[in-house]
């Protein structure tokens, strides 16, 4: 048994974990290490050992509530890096372990590391959790997969959407709908905007890849056309209703990056 001392917890205790390590690592009620640092240590790592991460429901909706985050962890989810179900016990003691080792947090800044050499109660501990993981209730995410978002927007709505929406998620700019956030859907409708790409179109898609309904995204036009950031034109068609365009409202706002925009806009739409 070896007590650790460092002043990046999260990251060394994962890294720890990982290290000579086979089969599942099994993150138990990551509080101290957290669900954002496993999936942010996963993205980093070019080899990673698959993770089972076992946490309260209020834990993960807390940890996924920021689209960007929610959307890279259903990509490690959908490529097998990651699988995670729901902890009923608030009170689990916090372990990371694979058949190797168990990894106890034990401060801000230390944890404790014991081997199966050490304690052959650490085989029995990782094959207790892993039964109790595969019979418990697996967490569905809501947020769709961020590559399935990159190529559809592509394919329906234009390459120079998708690429302005990489430039604003490469930033790391919050999504998060606060004070001073946009939303994923205020967003897409103002690079839409700035692509002046068809309000039906990015509606529908972001309808179709899970991102929002219809209704929501009409609602966030109106708002944003409310706000001052957007407008629309129509476009006249053979049969039935014209169209709408959607443009950013001022030429201020057409000068602006994509990351400017997502920056800027929603101190305009809060004032």
């Amino acid at each position: 048994m070896g007590r650790i001392e460092t002043n990046t917890i999260s990251g060394q205790i994962l890294r720890e974990a990982m290290s000579n390590s086979s089969g599942h690592i099994i993150a138990v009620n990551p509080a101290k290490v957290g669900v954002r640092q496993i999936v942010q240590e996963i993205l980093e790592s070019k080899s990673w050992t698959p993770v089972k991460v076992f946490a309260t429901k209020d834990a993960l909706e807390a940890s996924l509530s920021e689209f960007l985050i929610a959307s890279r962890t259903a990509d490690l989810i959908n490529n097998g890096q990651l699988e995670i179900a729901y902890l009923d016990a608030e009170n689990e003691t916090e372990l990371l372990m694979s058949k190797e080792k168990v990894i106890i947090p034990i401060s801000e800044n230390a944890f404790t590391v014991v081997t199966a050499s050490e304690d052959n109660t650490v085989g029995e501990l990782y094959e207790e959790f892993s039964h109790r993981f595969e019979s418990a209730t697996q967490h569905k995410l809501r947020t769709p997969a961020l590559s399935s978002i990159q190529e559809s927007l592509a394919d329906e709505v234009g390459q120079s959407v998708r690429a302005d929406l990489e430039s604003v998620l490469d930033s790391e700019v919050a999504l998060t709908g606060e004070s001073g956030s946009l939303n994923i859907v205020e967003l897409m409708v103002l690079l839409a905007a700035r692509n002046r790409a068809e309000n039906y179109t990015i509606s529908k898609w972001g309808e179709d890849v899970g991102i929002a309904s219809r209704a929501t995204f009409s609602r966030t036009k109106k708002s944003l056309e409310e706000g001052g950031l957007i407008a629309t034109e129509k476009i006249p068609q053979e049969i039935g209703r014209p169209r709408l365009r959607l443009l950013l409202a001022t030429e201020e706002l057409k000068e602006y990056s994509p990351v400017e925009l997502a920056k800027q806009a929603p101190s305009q739409l809060n004032s």
